[in-house]
């Protein structure tokens, strides 16, 4: 997950009049109201459970998350507010700040099960732009958590744009791993707020035997089928779904709702194949050793196996290869760890880069490569490598990665692409080649570490 960097504030949003809708709650099986009401400025997001005598508020603090297995449950003072995640998609996804939300019920309409209507909603009451400014979190350093409970990790980085990268896998065949990205948050309305709430058949058998699901109809939730269906199975699900039939679908699922979409279901990676370069060859070769069963084949061009073995191949064999008195500068330089001075960094843009990692004047590089360069996200790439360009220097992420004892477990067919003059040393790519059990190799006699773009130019 990265967090957004803005160079120019942006004003806080609220909607423009009060919007109602009503459906069924899923766990309580009865009708509830939910009304959309415009707040204040610095107001954030409430709940005001209508029901109650005293209509307390319950605001979408993370203080008062109590619970987030099969939904996000907000507690406070013995007030909960159940599945509260769609409708607080949505106003996220919309981008308004300020909304009350009442509700008579302790959780909202579950509706189709996703937050399509209740941005539809939001879309219906208008949205209306305040006085004062957001306030804005912005993320500076790399932020990582992970539950050891539930196996869950989320990573924080700085960038320039609010973008969310999910993956999940459940270790089942049947839903296999998924992931999705989303570049930008105007993306939500047309491509994320019609994604519905799934479950296993195990867990709706639980459900339904401790009388925690009574709400379920036709089209709110998909539920893929993990296990064999017993006839007493069946009749509670024919009752829960309220159908006199049903039936497991090719895809693994009931049959008890209408897809938005014909791969709504599943997003599997199957028959994949996937290219990547330098870096990403880490990211290429650790799916393949945990996910290879999805792929149909793997290209890593320009990277090797071991970042020490990268490591001793660019302090004695690459800086080795510049003038002395230039790698002299160079190294004096880096001796004081001076990495940002700007006289060190021509010496590596004028002498560097040009032998080894595209062998053209930089002045002629591609419009991409260019805007690559100019896009690094410094944090990150100082956080993975460091600020040498001979090796990974002090304690950055990746100083110790190394698989090479684990290569003969990849079995899918495998292209290592190297090039003679690249920063990584091509005969320990054209040694990876033959670790795989089906692989080959594509040397560049004239290519460096991007390879790819010479190859271009001179097609």
């Amino acid at each position: 997950m990265t967090f957004s960097k803005k160079n120019k504030m942006s004003k806080q949003r609220t909607i423009l009049k009060s919007v109602s809708l009503k459906g069924v709650g899923i766990h309580s099986g009865n009708e509830v109201n939910l009304t959309f009401k415009p707040a204040a400025e610095d107001f954030g997001y409430a709940f005001c459970r209508t029901d109650l005598p005293s209509k307390p508020i319950i605001e979408a603090d993370v203080n008062y998350v109590v619970s987030t297995k099969r939904g996000t449950t907000l507690e406070k003072d013995g007030i909960t507010i159940q599945t509260s995640e769609h409708v607080l998609a949505a106003l996220v996804g919309m981008e308004v700040d300020n909304v009350l939300i009442e509700i008579d019920a302790s959780e909202p309409p579950i509706m189709d099960g996703s937050s399509k209507y209740f941005v539809e909603a939001i879309i219906n009451a208008g949205i209306k732009e305040q006085t004062k400014e957001r306030n804005e979190y912005i993320v500076k350093d790399v932020i990582s958590y992970y539950d050891e409970e539930s196996g869950s990790d989320i990573t924080i980085i700085p960038s320039k744009y609010y973008e969310v990268t999910a993956m999940v896998d459940f270790g089942t065949k049947i839903l296999g791993t998924q992931n999705a990205t989303m570049k930008r948050l105007t993306q939500f309305k047309d491509e994320f707020a019609d994604s519905r709430t799934f479950s296993f058949l195990h867990e709706i058998e639980m459900l339904l035997e401790n009388g925690l699901i009574k709400g379920g109809d036709l089209n709110n939730a998909i539920v893929y089928v993990d296990k064999e269906l017993s006839s007493k199975t069946m009749e509670k699900l024919k009752k829960a779904f309220n159908k006199d039939k049903i039936s497991v679908k090719s895809n693994g699922i009931l049959d008890n709702l209408t897809l938005h979409y014909p791969n709504e279901a599943r997003v599997l990676c199957k028959d994949l194949a996937i290219l990547v370069n330098t870096w990403g060859g880490i990211l290429g070769i650790e799916y393949a050793l945990k996910y290879q069963q999805n792929l149909k084949a793997l290209i890593v061009s320009n990277m090797v196996p071991s970042v020490p073995d990268y490591n001793d191949y660019a302090k004695n064999v690459l800086a080795l290869k510049l003038d002395p008195e230039i790698l002299k500068e160079i190294r004096s330089y880096e001796a004081v760890e001076d990495y940002t001075n700007e006289t060190y960094l021509k010496l590596i843009h004028d002498n560097y880069y040009p032998e080894h990692v595209l062998r053209i004047p930089a002045e002629d590089w591609p419009e991409d490569v260019s805007n690559a360069f100019a896009e690094i996200n410094f944090p990150i790439y100082l956080k993975m490598q460091g600020p040498s360009e001979f090796g990974i220097v002090g304690n950055a992420s990746l100083k110790d990665w190394d698989v090479t004892q684990e290569l003969n477990k990849i079995n899918v067919p495998f292209l290592s692409i190297g090039a003679e003059h690249d920063t990584m040393d091509p005969k320990q790519m054209e040694w990876m080649a033959n670790e795989v059990q089906n692989g080959s190799y594509l040397h560049c006699p004239n290519g460096s570490h991007m390879a790819m773009w010479l190859s271009l130019i001179h097609i």
